[in-house]
């Protein structure tokens, strides 16, 4: 499944899911249609938000400040709008250095 990208004037939104108290920071795959995110802080006083935010700058390669999260501030599932990218870039980055497709489970049939 893909990951939904919304163009709006010269910046995309994006939908993630927040995995915090995780042993390591790290975008992980694609869940349904957001991209799955692993962090190590606690949901505690913004530090998921912020330490989110620093994950997808230095991931994405650029400033901080081109990257908000514009909903989902207490929540796990959040939508990320991130300044100077249009879609066909994200989806070029997304193909040539994205994170790592997870197969499938596979369950035996009996």
């Amino acid at each position: 499944m893909a990951i939904i990208v919304e163009e709006v004037k010269g910046s995309i939104t994006i939908s993630v899911r927040v995995q915090p108290r995780s042993s390591k920071n790290e975008i992980i795959g694609i869940q349904s249609d957001k991209l799955k995110v692993r962090l190590t802080s606690p949901p505690v006083e913004n530090a998921s938000n912020q330490l989110c935010i620093k994950l997808f700058s230095k991931w994405l390669g650029i400033n901080k400040s081109k990257i908000q999260i514009i909903s989902g501030l207490k929540n796990r599932n959040k939508k990320i709008k991130i300044d100077g990218i249009n879609k066909s870039k994200f989806d070029l980055f997304i193909k040539n250095y994205g994170p790592p497709q997870r197969p499938q489970s596979t369950q035996r049939k009996k």
